[in-house]
């Protein structure tokens, strides 16, 4: 999938897999552009593991922006509205078992929250967080768990149906443990959502394994990225997994730095910035010049 994209910009991304205490060092750095610090983890029940997840919170010196939590299993979820001071809970539990849901802590004095929907999408359980920030407004960070149980495609039709509706102005993110490991190539249905997604000029963000077992490294969970954000010259963007370990997932971190100063080297539209050149999308070229 990756390897079949073709970029026709440069971003200012930095890719950085780190542990808790150069993360923290990340997130500590006295920099007043920093406008947005973004973390998600599979939390494998918050039910189970929210005491672990306070710890690891306690021990950043710098508050998160936006907490995304996937897998957080409907159990007692209510007694967790309080658990982190100064942030908002908001949750959308599965409909399909018990073992899924995703939720999203809000830092309140740093994020305005304009609204928040659910059941957008099919096959996943999803909630649209719409904010301002200091430096951006008209902002949606999509959050994701779908079941590895669930079948791909309605998935993907759904994204892309949607993904149609949505305001040009609006600044998209996509979060969460999608189930769609990266790395496997010739799996046909995950390289039809990265295409799509990518018709969509979103760019997945993490590269490297989510997930490691004794028997495999898969990149499940992912951070994907409109890129009107990833190629504006005035963000520069950090990303990259947390080795937190906190469950069987690692974490992945998105922070964003506004660069006032600095001026957009081309202006942002609605043609593609990255390029699917699959042996299907290379077919329909084809077969569509040679009718002319």
């Amino acid at each position: 999938m990756q390897d079949n994209h073709k970029q026709n910009y440069h971003s200012s991304l930095e890719y950085a897999d780190l542990d808790v205490g150069d993360f923290d060092d990340l997130l500590n750095r006295n920099d007043d552009s920093i406008t947005l610090k973004t973390l998600h983890m599979n939390i494998r029940s918050l039910n189970r593991n929210y005491r672990e997840l306070v710890v690891f919170l306690s021990c950043l010196k710098s508050k998160l922006d936006l907490l995304i939590l996937s897998e957080i299993w409907n159990f007692n979820i209510e007694m967790y509205n309080n658990i982190l001071p100064r942030f908002k809970f908001y949750y959308h539990l599965s409909s399909h078992n018990k073992s899924g849901g995703v939720a999203i802590f809000v830092n309140t004095s740093t994020v305005e929250v304009i609204n928040v929907e659910t059941k957008k999408l099919n096959n996943c359980d999803d909630l649209w967080l719409h904010y301002n920030t200091k430096y951006s407004n008209e902002n949606c960070i999509i959050c994701i768990y779908r079941s590895p149980s669930l079948e791909i495609q309605p998935f993907t039709d759904s994204m892309s149906q949607i993904l149609r509706k949505v305001k040009k102005t609006e600044k998209l993110m996509i979060v969460g443990d999608l189930n769609l490991n990266r790395n496997k190539q010739s799996d046909k249905s995950i390289c039809k959502f990265y295409d799509t997604i990518t018709d969509f000029n979103f760019s997945p963000l993490i590269s490297t394994p989510t997930r490691i077992t004794k028997d495999s490294m898969t990149v499940i969970d992912q951070m994907l990225i409109h890129n009107k954000i990833l190629y504006d010259k005035k963000i520069d963007s950090f990303a990259g997994n947390v080795r937190s370990e906190l469950t069987d997932h690692y974490s992945q971190y998105l922070i964003l730095k506004h660069q006032s100063n600095r001026k957009p080297k081309f202006s942002i539209n609605e043609r593609p910035m990255v390029r699917s050149y699959t042996k299907e999308r290379i077919k329909f070229f084809t077969e569509k010049n040679s009718r002319h």
